[in-house]
């Protein structure tokens, strides 16, 4: 689909979400190199559990050692299949989003890009946790980076200095406080 304006990272998912609601949605990035069997992976998961939001690669979401939840702060890696509310699936790894699993508030471009503006992951987690959206990651290694081909930082070097206050604000946003307390 060809944007008219400039959704950054949100236009790999919500145009195609406000467009086809009832159908499900892949996401994955362009830096990326898929292992073959991907597609194949995720629906054939999908299939097995036709609500859940289903990733390639995600992180248990666990406290710190004071009892709080901050961003990526203690939280594990998942090596082997995992399914739970308390997860966090980065969309550009691989992920199936069936319809309904998303909070209608996710396809608030203005809102996301003022609250999330450079993580996407983390908006999009926010509106599937706000309506209780079960997560499963299949625990699949890391994918293979694409060698960058300018000298420009990569959203991810940006985001490693953002990520934790965008989301402390998609956190109070979303009203995730009382979801967030069972983790």
């Amino acid at each position: 689909m060809w944007m008219e304006t400039n959704g950054r990272s949100y236009d790999k998912l919500l145009p195609v979400w406000r467009t086809f609601p009832e159908l499900p949605i892949l996401t994955f990035d362009d830096d990326k190199v898929f292992p073959r069997t991907l597609v194949e992976r995720l629906w054939t998961r999908h299939l097995l559990s036709p609500t859940h939001i289903v990733g390639a690669r995600g992180w248990k979401i666990q406290r710190t050692d004071d009892g709080e939840i901050r961003f990526a702060d203690n939280w594990v890696r998942v090596s082997s299949h995992f399914v739970g509310e308390n997860l966090h699936l980065p969309g550009g790894n691989g992920t199936l989003y069936p319809p309904g699993s998303l909070s209608e508030e996710v396809a608030d471009g203005e809102a996301a890009l003022r609250i999330c503006p450079t993580t996407d992951d983390i908006w999009i987690w926010g509106a599937a946790l706000k309506i209780g959206s079960v997560f499963e990651c299949l625990g699949m290694d890391a994918h293979v980076v694409v060698q960058q081909q300018k000298n420009t930082p990569a959203l991810s070097d940006l985001n490693h200095t953002t990520e934790e206050s965008q989301f402390q604000a998609a956190v109070n946003y979303f009203s995730l406080g009382e979801r967030l307390a069972r983790v």
